[in-house]
């Protein structure tokens, strides 16, 4: 009976054996995965930041353009009551029509650009 055990305990061990090199195998896997799971959330945070930043930016250049417009249409009124005045030689009324015409092809177009 010793006999019969001898090569089967042997057949068991290395079964064992290599089930651990193969659960081993695994693990470093996984290990690996979780090391580019890891990888990929840093570069998933990093590009969040940077939308965010890009975000900040956009809204800065929407007030100066906000800004910009709003000085714009004091500055085409301006010139507006300007020309009511008779005193006002005809050649700048004409300068004015091309500036106000301007402005407001400028304002179209900034309108245009930021409404979602």
């Amino acid at each position: 009976m010793s006999s019969e055990w001898g090569p089967r305990r042997l057949g068991i061990s290395t079964r064992c054996g290599i089930s651990w090199v193969l659960i081993a195998g695994n693990v470093r896997q996984v290990a690996n995965l979780v090391d580019e799971i890891a990888g990929a959330t840093h570069q998933q945070s990093s590009g969040a930041e940077q939308i965010s930043q890009a975000i900040s930016q956009l809204d800065q250049v929407t007030q100066q353009n906000a800004a910009l417009v709003e000085q714009t249409a004091t500055a085409s009124q301006s010139l507006d009551d300007q020309t009511d005045d008779p005193s006002i030689p005809v050649s700048f009324c004409q300068f004015k029509s091309q500036v106000s015409y301007a402005c407001r092809a400028y304002m179209d177009i900034f309108v245009a650009t930021f409404i979602f």
